[in-house]
């Protein structure tokens, strides 16, 4: 089971809270695990592997500024910072079809959005 990361160095795997309680992994925050491949088989499309994006800003100022124009259309926005940016968003979504949507809804609202990743 693996559903996010990893996040830090060394490490080969994270687990969510809610991950790690269903599998009676909860307490010192570390275990060694042991993992195995069950399937070779062509991956499948990523569960939320879909990310709608609004905008993106060097200046996490500006990146509020248009979370907070957002939020008042839609409560879902955020922002997500990685490499320098902070992109203005929406997601992840588990299927394009989802973000597509959102992107027409957005444009309906008067604003330019693109869906962004596999």
């Amino acid at each position: 089971i693996n559903d996010r990361g990893p996040f830090v160095r060394g490490r080969i795997i994270d687990l969510s809270r809610e991950a790690a309680k269903r599998i009676d992994m909860l307490g010192a925050g570390t275990a060694r695990v042991r993992i195995r491949v069950v399937d070779r088989s062509e991956p499948v499309e990523r569960i939320g592997s879909f990310w709608v994006q609004v905008g993106a800003f060097r200046e996490r100022a500006n990146a509020r500024d248009l979370e907070a124009s957002l939020r008042r259309d839609f409560a879902d926005v955020r922002i997500r910072s990685e490499d320098g940016w902070h992109r203005v968003g929406f997601g992840p979504y588990s299927k394009r079809t989802k973000a597509d949507e959102m992107v027409r809804k957005l444009d309906r609202h008067g604003h330019k959005a693109l869906v962004v990743g596999s």
